[in-house]
């Protein structure tokens, strides 16, 4: 529905900038509250024709406190107080009506007089072979190299081997340590 009433004033509230109309000067000098935002207005003639309107004195003054209220010290120790014992209650009031403990079957047999000795197995048991990380092997194998190597020069391997070639071209310890170890394979071309 269109609104097809004529305003003669119209002008903007200070807070929300929302458009408010004014159909006659009768309401200058007189408060509004702005139907958008809700603060309060004073409406004023700002010469020349025009209407303006400004937050009311007593309403900016109420909107820069906080709108919280403080909270005393013995208010905030019952609230605790309370918080707990609710706390507490409701743990009380959920748990189970009885303690739960471990049930121990009760022996199907009545106990024998005697002492029972058990008989030993016939076959003895043989722990299973417990298989063979290959990587684990692997490392092994490069442990004894290295110490090995240690013994017969006094010294671990070089991070590079020395030579002619290029330091781009030169192989490290770990080449020489595969050459020594691998089996070489040759590729017919």
């Amino acid at each position: 529905m269109v609104d097809q009433r004529e305003f003669r004033f119209e002008f903007p509230c200070p807070k929300c900038q929302s458009r408010l109309r004014l159909k006659d000067r009768s309401l200058i000098g007189t408060r509004w509250r702005c139907p958008d935002c809700e603060s309060d207005l004073e409406i004023r003639d700002a010469g020349e024709g025009r209407v303006e309107a400004t937050i009311a004195v007593d309403s900016a003054q109420r909107s820069t406190t906080s709108n919280l209220r403080s909270i005393s010290p013995q208010t905030a120790a019952a609230l605790v107080a309370v918080t707990l014992i609710a706390g507490i209650a409701v743990f009380v009031l959920w748990a189970p009506d009885t303690a739960t403990e471990p049930t121990v079957a009760a022996p199907a047999e009545p106990a024998s007089e005697l002492p029972v000795v058990p008989q030993p197995p016939a076959d003895p048991i043989v722990p299973a072979a417990v298989p063979v990380d290959p990587v684990e092997s692997q490392l092994k194998a490069l442990g004894g190299w290295l110490a090995n190597h240690h013994d017969k020069t006094g010294a671990f391997p070089p991070g590079v081997m020395a030579g002619d070639l290029p330091v781009n071209e030169r192989l490290g310890w770990l080449a020489q340590y595969r050459e020594e170890t691998e089996p070489t394979e040759t590729v017919h071309a």
